[in-house]
């Protein structure tokens, strides 16, 4: 499948075996290849769902129109964060399933608890930089700050890279975007994280990991942990938590206007 989002009704059509209430679950993993997974330990909010077999203990369904791949992960709004296959895949299974099982996730009428709140610096000037542009506790910083939140094993994240270089370039100075892996590099090696960019002309943009998880210990008391994510912080108050979508695009333009 090549589209962004996974539309679980499909299953409303479907012969399903096993327990039906899994095709709710905040993660959802569907694959063809359910041995991989059997001695993985997840939590309720995962459910696995297999094609074309009907393994003891597992959902399943014998066939599902347009699955090609092996392997795919769709988060609790229905986005595709993973395809591809199984092996590969796990890692963004386990991290998500701990995602879920600890933080309730952001439904529509939800509001984060660190709106309208003062943003701690801190956050973003102690993170370690894979860009030789970056935050400084020494300099100046920045009045609008677009934060983007992603890792390298997810599709939609790499999606909204090109959208993040047009903005940083239509923003100029004005706006930073600075964006934020979940990924952990080898020590001081991120060539790993810097491929899955591979033909996205990414160079004026601020790229950063939070190596010591103080920004990961920031998003879970956000309550938003959904990828990519978009934190917007305008003169030091956080005035956005969400995806990020053209609302967040234009909070920013607004904020520029109203700033010049």
């Amino acid at each position: 499948m090549t589209v962004e989002s996974f539309d679980r009704s499909i299953f409303d059509s479907l012969p399903i075996s096993g327990d039906a209430s899994k095709l709710k679950a905040s993660l959802l993993v569907i694959t063809t290849e359910p041995a991989t997974l059997v001695n993985l330990s997840l939590s309720d909010n995962t459910g696995i769902i297999v094609v074309g077999a009907k393994p003891e203990g597992f959902v399943s369904t014998p066939e599902l129109p347009g699955f090609d791949v092996p392997l795919l992960v769709v988060n609790a709004e229905d986005k595709i964060i993973y395809n591809g296959n199984v092996q590969d895949g796990i890692d963004s299974i386990k991290m998500n399933d701990q995602i879920y099982a600890k933080i309730k996730f952001a439904r529509r009428g939800w509001q984060s608890p660190v709106l309208k709140t003062k943003f701690d610096y801190s956050l973003v000037t102690d993170l370690v930089y894979m860009s030789d542009i970056k935050l400084d506790r020494t300099a100046t910083l920045p009045r609008i700050l677009y934060i983007e939140r992603w890792f390298k094993s997810c599709s939609p994240c790499i999606e909204m890279w090109p959208k993040l270089c047009q903005l940083q370039d239509e923003w100029g100075s004005k706006a930073v975007v600075l964006t934020i892996s979940r990924d952990i590099p080898k020590k001081d090696d991120f060539s790993d994280i810097l491929e899955s960019l591979q033909g996205i002309d990414h160079g004026r943009v601020m790229k950063a990991v939070d190596l010591d998880g103080k920004f990961e210990k920031f998003q879970q008391q956000s309550e938003f942990m959904g990828y990519p994510s978009c934190f917007i912080v305008i003169d030091g108050v956080i005035e956005y938590v969400g995806v990020s979508k053209p609302k967040s695009f234009e909070l920013v333009r607004e904020a520029i206007k109203l700033l010049e």
